[in-house]
């Protein structure tokens, strides 16, 4: 006689539950959760997803469930698109709630486009956006290779700006472009050259911009790199912060020419890898310092915050090859980080916290929850 017995049901899996090398690359914070951008290097034909938490806390330790209301087990996998694209790369979250996600698409290994999705607060896609995708083609010069997008800015209205950071041939240089588009997905005629912002830190050698943040009002602040044999800096690079206005012209209101510098270098290489703006105008650029993290705070007009830290910076000496990737606030005002931190061999990833106006180093713990030992700072630069 057959069994009437039911068939056991499947079990559902989040996306990404077979993949190898998941990096989480970014993330931002809601009112009550945190959205995070995850990586897989061999999972197809899903290299990315968004997950939520609904409540975020870095000084928890273990592991912290997903939100099962949004997408599938808390988690939403990528928007197909007509290219090979690699979307993944950075996010912004709006006011409302929604969030934008933006990467690279390409034919083959030719990945020279931007690609956006944007989702609603619930996770689902946005249709007022483009066709759920937009995929342009910036106009770089004639070859320029490796393009990334670096950093994602939602503004209260609904519209994107994206920045990314391109090569020459032979990556002898490396520029930043910054591109804006309208709430619909089109990109805005008024800003720059037909939407976009090429080589956007002029001058240097190296210019990268590595995140992005809107202000309010429309200004863009970004945070990076920008390196020049020919200054008393030397040959490292210097931990940067600039202010573009809304049209996307450097701001010169901000530290006399729309560019700030952390001067780092009895440290070693600088770099600003995260930004934030804070309700009163204030800025917040997280990265390096030679091996260590580095945390800063500008005021409105570029100047370092003497408030905060030391000489407007906070250091810390953790293990080799540290350095702070993603950074946001909470609802309480304390500062959440995430980057990595280890040897040659080994890059596990870190989460930090720290109080909104540090005098100390910020608590570390690994991305596992499990607390990790805490060394001096680094020397101050004079």
């Amino acid at each position: 006689m057959r069994s009437t017995r039911s068939p056991r049901p499947r079990a559902t899996r989040p996306p990404l539950a077979n993949a190898k090398g998941i990096d989480t690359r970014d993330f931002a914070i809601d009112g009550d959760g945190v959205h995070w951008i995850r990586t897989a290097r061999r999972a197809r034909p899903n290299p990315w997803l968004l997950s939520r938490q609904p409540v975020f806390d870095a000084t928890t330790p273990g592991p912290q469930s997903l939100d099962p209301r949004y997408g599938r087990c808390g988690s939403i996998a990528p928007v197909a698109t007509t290219f090979r694209s690699s979307i993944g790369q950075a996010l912004g979250r709006g006011a409302d709630g929604s969030v934008a996600v933006a990467g690279v698409a390409g034919v083959a290994f030719n990945a020279d486009r931007l690609a956006v999705v944007k989702l609603t607060a619930a996770g689902a896609s946005d249709p007022t956006w483009g066709d759920h995708a937009v995929v342009v083609k910036p106009p770089l010069p004639a070859g320029s290779q490796g393009l990334v997008v670096e950093g994602v800015g939602v503004e209260p209205g609904g519209a994107v700006v994206v920045a990314a950071t391109y090569a020459d041939q032979g990556f002898k240089t490396t520029r930043s472009l910054l591109a804006r588009f309208d709430a619909s997905g089109h990109l805005d005629p008024g800003f720059g050259s037909g939407g976009y912002v090429l080589d956007a830190l002029p001058g240097q050698s190296v210019r990268t911009i590595d995140d992005i943040a809107v202000q309010p009002d429309g200004a863009i602040v970004a945070g990076g790199e920008t390196n020049d044999t020919d200054t008393s800096f030397g040959d490292a690079g210097r931990f940067t912060v600039a202010r573009f206005t809304p049209a996307g012209s450097l701001d010169p209101s901000f530290a006399g020419d729309g560019i700030a510098m952390l001067d780092t270098a009895s440290l070693g290489r600088g770099h600003a890898d995260a930004v934030r703006v804070l309700g009163d105008g204030r800025i917040l650029a997280a990265g390096g310092a030679g091996q260590g993290f580095a945390l800063a705070r500008f005021a409105v007009d570029g100047t370092p915050d003497p408030a905060f830290g030391t000489g407007g910076a906070v250091y810390d000496s953790p293990p080799a090859d540290a350095a702070i990737t993603a950074l946001d606030l909470t609802p309480d005002g304390h500062i959440v980080m995430a980057g990595s931190g280890g040897t040659a061999f080994a890059q596990p990833e870190l989460a930090l916290r720290c109080a909104s106006a540090p005098t100390a180093s910020p608590t570390r713990r690994s991305a596992a929850g499990a607390s990790c030992s805490t060394r001096s700072p680094a020397p101050r630069p004079g």
